[in-house]
């Protein structure tokens, strides 16, 4: 966790103190040039995972299944992924940062990233719970798969010109101290049930 906290007031100070950075404006030409139509439709299927409903269905399914296979306390556990999503909608309410402009956006909600952030945590939490109770082959595949989900959503919230390169990074150290502390609690809760 120490390395995570040491980057992070870093990342913030930038996020507060510029609006754009030039490795910002670099990493996104990088992605544009990606640009097709079949990889606008993925990355736009993509991208509703991270909207109010797709946020509202992958952590109510997720909590339905791993109450039924793991206990319903499990299941409960992942309805704390609401809570997280809310903290950070906040944080970007508060730093307000404005989003890429090239679809004529005003918004100023850019980091961190919502989409990337709430991936990282609903397939985190998942991971915590699951991984104990996994074969080694198991936790190579969920670890392969959630790997590859976030590394799409990380893509597609720059491909798709909705957020700079530092919000996904931004969310990626934000959602990782929020996934270390939910470990600790996690092995304290499973200390003392036991």
């Amino acid at each position: 966790m120490n390395h995570f906290s040491n980057i992070l007031p870093y990342i913030l100070w930038i996020v507060f103190t510029h609006a754009i950075f030039p490795i910002d404006l670099s990493v996104s030409s990088l992605v544009m040039t990606l640009e097709n139509p079949s990889m606008t439709s993925i990355m736009n299927i993509a991208s509703t995972v991270g909207t109010v409903p797709g946020v509202i269905i992958s952590v109510c399914l997720s909590a339905i299944i791993l109450g039924v296979f793991y206990g319903i306390r499990t299941g409960l556990s992942m309805l704390s992924v609401f809570i997280w999503d809310v903290a950070n909608e906040l944080l970007k309410f508060i730093i307000s940062r404005p989003r890429p402009g090239h679809l004529g956006l005003t918004e100023t909600d850019s980091f961190p990233s919502g989409h990337v952030f709430h991936s990282i945590i609903l397939l985190g939490t998942i991971w915590l719970h699951l991984y104990p109770k996994m074969t080694r082959f198991q936790r190579t595949v969920l670890g392969f798969a959630s790997t590859a989900v976030i590394a799409i959503v990380s893509l597609q919230r720059i491909y798709l010109d909705r957020h700079w390169p530092t919000d996904v990074v931004g969310s990626i150290l934000i959602a990782g101290i929020i996934l270390i502390s939910i470990s600790l609690v996690i092995k304290i809760r499973n200390k003392h049930s036991s």
